[in-house]
């Protein structure tokens, strides 16, 4: 099993947010859980679940730290509550914004589709 941490550090897009270190991966071992809506749409449960599948590829996270070991929250689509970043992204159709706060990253747009392209911007 390899050793990898993947850390956030900064992330520019459509709408900067306050930048704040994050570790998602550290030691083979995960830092986070992800959170959507229960009624969320299908493009963005299938954001959610790419997002989760290459971070463990990226890592080689074999299995998943129990979730109450987990400090981080990744929130995507409305999970993600922020009405200021909302209404900045809001500018554009597809406009989408990353947020990273201490121990919370929040990938969210103004369609589905441009929550997606949150989740896909993080993972580039």
């Amino acid at each position: 099993m390899k050793s990898a941490a993947l850390t956030l550090i900064a992330l520019c897009v459509c709408t900067v947010a306050t930048a704040a270190p994050v570790t998602l991966v550290d030691n083979a071992e995960s830092h986070y859980t992800i959170f959507i809506v229960d009624d969320a749409d299908e493009v963005v449960e299938d954001a959610a679940q790419q997002l989760d599948l290459y971070l463990t590829k990226i890592a080689g996270v074999d299995e998943l730290t129990p979730a109450a070991a987990r400090p981080v929250r990744i929130e995507i689509g409305a999970a993600a509550q922020n009405d200021v970043l909302r209404q900045r992204a809001a500018a554009d159709e597809s406009g989408y914004f990353v947020e990273v706060a201490r121990n919370v990253v929040r990938l969210a747009g103004t369609t589905p589709a441009a929550t997606a392209y949150a989740v896909y911007h993080l993972l580039e």
